[in-house]
Parts: structure tokens; C-alpha cells; sequence
């Protein structure tokens, strides 16, 4: 006789497995990203750019339980609102930044996870250049109002979207042999004090 729930118990095991095998992050150094859920996901880009401020001598103010309710931000650089939108990679090789706003912030910071070679996009974008009611110009992207809100939006990036902000001077890349310096050098040099 076979019992209902090992027959159940075999089928998760099947589909565990094949989910496993295109598992995209699993030889990524960055594989536990993947597995947080949101609120923790969107700390990896909050945190990780107050290190950088930290360890570079940037000034910032952050405080990641902090609610401002003089905009919507996640850290102050250089004395500019910035607002952090962290995304890992999906399998058909999107990102995805939920939540964004048009007024708030000074500027928009995404920080996306790549899990094949383990490295990060970094792009800044200043809020005033970024009109999320029409395509960007460079990234020939165009954010999508949330349904039901009048100022909610979502931006997906691609790799081509990336090869776009980084020619344009508004992303790097950052791979496993970028420093810490270089990093702070970039946010110094697209976050100026507004």
C-alpha cells in the first residue's frame, strides 16, 4: 500500500530537484541573496552603500528602520536623499525595482545582483534627469505605473539596460576585483551635494 502523503513527499523531492538544477545562483558568492525575502533583499543595497560611505569617509546619515516622512529615501549621501532599489537577477535575466517614486529623493541608486559572475550593477540616476512617466533616454527603458496607485512605479533592467548606463558613465560594474575605493569614487562623483 502507498501512502498519500509519500507519494506527495516523492513529487516535492522530483520538483525540488529539477528546480535545483536551473537554479541560477547556486555557484554564485552572492546565492544566499536569493533566498531572503524582500525587506531583507532591499538591505543588501542599503547596507552595502553605507560600507562603502563608511569606509570611504562619505558622508551619510542611515538608518535602516529610519521612516522619513520628508520623502522617500533610504540614505543620505553627500547630504542628497537617495533612494536604494535592490534587485537580484530572475531567470529570464530581468531586474526589477518596485516602488519607485518621482518626487522624495534627490537620487535613485539600483544595485543589481548577477549571479553568473558573482558581480554587481551599480547605476545611479539623479531623480530631476528621470521622468518615470516616459521612457528614459539612455536606458530606453519605461517604468510601468502600479495599477491602482498615481505615483507608485516599477523599473525592469536588463543587460542591455546595464551596457546602456555603463557607457553612458551611469553605472559600473563591479566584479570581484573592483575596490572599495573605486566604488566610493563613483558615488562622489554622481552624488553631488544638491
Amino acid at each position: 500500500m502507498t501512502l498519500a502523503t509519500s507519494m506527495a513527499s516523492g513529487i516535492i523531492a522530483e520538483l525540488k530537484q529539477k528546480q535545483d538544477e536551473k537554479d541560477i545562483w547556486k555557484n554564485s558568492a552572492f546565492a544566499g541573496a536569493d533566498s531572503l525575502k524582500l525587506d531583507y533583499s532591499g538591505k543588501i543595497g542599503e547596507r552595502f552603500l553605507a560600507n562603502i560611505c563608511s569606509s570611504e569617509g562619505i558622508p551619510f546619515v542611515y538608518d535602516e528602520d529610519l521612516i522619513d516622512g520628508s520623502g522617500h529615501y533610504d540614505i543620505e549621501i553627500l547630504g542628497s536623499k537617495v533612494e536604494i532599489k535592490t534587485a537580484r537577477q530572475s531567470a529570464n535575466g530581468a531586474f526589477q525595482h518596485e516602488g519607485l517614486r518621482q518626487a522624495g529623493s534627490d537620487y535613485y541608486a539600483f544595485v543589481d545582483l548577477v549571479p553568473e559572475d558573482s558581480t554587481i550593477c551599480l547605476t545611479i540616476l539623479p531623480t530631476k534627469a528621470t521622468n518615470l512617466k516616459e521612457k528614459h533616454p539612455i536606458l530606453k527603458r519605461t517604468p510601468h505605473l502600479r495599477k491602482g496607485t498615481s505615483d507608485v512605479y516599477k523599473f525592469d533592467f536588463g543587460a542591455k539596460t546595464h551596457k546602456l548606463a555603463q557607457k553612458a558613465g551611469l553605472a559600473i560594474k563591479i566584479t570581484k576585483d573592483t575596490s572599495v575605493q573605486e566604488v566610493g569614487s563613483f558615488l562622489r562623483e554622481k552624488i553631488t551635494r544638491l
